[in-house]
C-alpha cells in the first residue's frame, strides 16, 4: 500500500519481524517506507490485527510530525499516546487501515 504525508509518498509493508526482535514497526524517511512487524517480542509471537493498525498510526504519527518539522517526531511518549487516540477515533468511524 501507497500512502501520502505532506509531500512524500511512502509504502507501507508488513514484514514478518524486525530488528530487534522487540521493534513492532518502523518509518524510514530515507527509503520512504513503512514496516509493521507481524511477529515481535522474545520469543516472537503473532500479533493482533490491532496492535497492527496502532503500530501503523504510530508510525504515521512520525512521518505526520518530521514533516511538519514538529521535534515532537522523536518523542516516542507523545507520538504513542497521539497514535493510540486516532485509532481510538477511527475505530469508532469504523475507519480500518
Amino acid at each position: 500500500m501507497k500512502i501520502k504525508i505532506g509531500k512524500t509518498q511512502y509504502t507501507v509493508s508488513r514484514v514478518p519481524s524486525l530488528e530487534p526482535p522487540i521493534a513492532r514497526g518502523r518509518v524510514n524517511y530515507t527509503a520512504r517506507t513503512i514496516q509493521i512487524a507481524e511477529r515481535s517480542g522474545r520469543p516472537l509471537r503473532k500479533r493482533s490485527v490491532q496492535g497492527m493498525q496502532h503500530t501503523l498510526w504510530h508510525e504515521m504519527v512520525h512521518a505526520m510530525l518530521k514533516d511538519m518539522g514538529s521535534t515532537k517526531e522523536r518523542d516516542e511518549l507523545f507520538v504513542d499516546e497521539l497514535a493510540k487516540r486516532i485509532h481510538q477515533i477511527n475505530k469508532q468511524l469504523g475507519v480500518y487501515v
